[in-house]
């Protein structure tokens, strides 16, 4: 595999290689949905600091739940190739039954996304510390995947 320098070539790599939601039923140790423990698995961090990460940013940025949701929506089930964004892309008739099922999902996780992020309201602190928290959450995947740019076997 060629080592991709460009700035396209690397998020093209970073979404390619993105983590897998790994949810408790699936054998994760998921506390809502996997997300955390998906990045723990596939950056090889400790899923905790992950979540702990999520929480001081909520209560410091205020953004770190509308930065969760939009993770969930990116990143697909472990075992599937289809993120909830993705499903909404789609339409209904070109999915299997378990993508209807990530596609009702992101349609909720959109909702509660554009309800808690402030993005969609008329300036004020709520929508600048939802795009501080986004763009701690972007900063944060890029700098992990610099550190782990291929993920470890079986994901």
């Amino acid at each position: 595999m060629t080592t991709q320098t460009s700035f396209t070539g690397t998020v093209r790599q970073m979404w390619d290689t993105r983590p897998p939601r790994i949810p408790s039923e699936q054998g994760g140790n998921a506390k809502i949905a996997g997300v955390c423990e998906g990045i723990g698995v596939r950056y090889q961090i400790d899923p905790t600091l992950v979540r702990v990460l999520f929480v001081v940013s909520l209560f410091t940025l205020g953004g770190g739940l509308p930065a969760y949701l939009l993770a969930w929506l990116a990143m697909p089930r472990y075992g599937m190739s289809t993120a909830p964004a993705q499903a909404v892309a789609r339409r209904k008739e070109e999915l299997t039954p378990p993508e209807r099922k990530e596609r009702s999902t992101g349609w909720w996780l959109i909702i509660f996304f554009i309800l808690t992020s402030g993005l969609f309201t008329s300036g004020g602190t709520l929508a600048s510390t939802g795009i501080l928290a986004i763009m701690a959450l972007l900063a944060a995947w890029w700098a992990l995947h610099l550190r782990t740019p291929q993920p470890p076997a079986g994901l």
